[in-house]
């Protein structure tokens, strides 16, 4: 089973909200009007999360290099950079605390150009498994160069009802609705030899889904000082989610000995699969309310999240 995690490291968020935007002013406590029940802000509200995410690959390599000598083989695992990954929101509460919101985020990177040359005792080349029929290149002379590089993508679109509650100092979000996911991860190699091209792999997965969704956010007040509000933040959510995904894979020179040799193309399309998504997030927010409607506030927060069995290449 292939999983996929995503480590978020900061969501910083600077903002200056209106009376109709998402906020904790206490605007019960100010008797505003437009407030709701739940001690929030009533009407429209949008909110814009800048995140920093980096995805780990869980029983996935990008290259190999194999050690005649040793007789090793070494696998090297995928590398992405940590990449801006913007979250959207944007929402409705009534003066009840009841309301719906539409949240969107996307994912979008490539990892580093890799490139490697075969010495003497040492030969890079890429292997792929594709519903348990593999492929491999391979450097085979001192000289011969491999590069390879690939591409990674998530998106998620949440339609989700909220209900607001407030309690002494805490403050919770319940929300539940349909989700629609979608991954994507390109690859490329090949290996060249005086420049020319002489092996090439390529493989791609697509997994799209739709399912529920349900997610709790909370948020306590721990201390006041000088006019700023300080606030531990948590959030958790779970989605289960059912699509199909298309595995695509194209060989030249393939080097894997018979009989696992196996046809150039492969195309495995639109099969079922299931995927659990787990998010967790853990952090804090300083805000202060301004004199005039509005507020203003900071936001950092610690955000992961698992993707398990997301277009697995496999059939296990």
């Amino acid at each position: 089973m292939r999983k996929f995690q995503l480590s978020h490291a900061l969501v910083a968020v600077i903002a200056i909200l209106t009376s109709t935007s998402e906020g904790t002013t206490p605007c019960q406590a100010q008797n505003l009007d437009g407030c709701s029940s739940s001690g929030l802000n009533a009407g429209l509200y949008a909110d814009v999360d800048l995140i920093f995410t980096k995805p780990h690959v869980k029983e996935s390599f990008e290259s190999t290099r194999l050690e005649p000598l040793t007789g090793s083989l070494t696998l090297q695992p995928f590398s992405y950079d940590y990449s801006v990954s913007p979250k959207t929101t944007l929402g409705y509460r009534n003066p009840g605390g009841i309301g719906f919101r539409a949240t969107h985020w996307m994912y979008d990177n490539s990892s580093n150009l890799r490139s490697e040359a075969a010495t003497l005792t040492s030969f890079p080349g890429v292997s792929s498994v594709s519903v348990i029929f593999p492929a491999a290149i391979s450097t085979t002379q001192p000289g011969d160069l491999l590069t390879t590089q690939a591409s990674m993508q998530f998106q998620t679109v949440d339609l989700e009802g909220t209900l607001d509650v407030f309690l002494p100092e805490i403050q919770m979000t319940i929300s539940g609705g349909l989700r629609f996911a979608s991954m994507q991860q390109i690859f490329h190699g090949d290996v060249t030899r005086a420049a020319v091209p002489i092996q090439t792999l390529d493989w791609s997965r697509e997994f799209d889904a739709a399912g529920l969704t349900f997610g709790v956010d909370g948020k306590h007040q721990l201390r006041e000082i000088n006019g700023f509000e300080v606030f531990l933040l948590g959030d958790l959510q779970g989605s289960l989610v059912y699509g199909d995904k298309t595995l695509k894979r194209n060989v030249v020179g393939d080097v894997t000995p018979p009989p696992n040799m196996t046809a150039p193309n492969l195309i495995l399309d639109n099969l079922s699969e299931a995927s659990g998504i787990f998010e967790i997030a853990l952090g804090f927010e300083v805000a202060r309310d301004l004199e005039r409607a509005g507020r203003i506030f900071t936001r950092g927060q610690y955000h992961g999240q698992l993707w398990t069995a997301a277009g697995a290449p496999t059939l296990s």
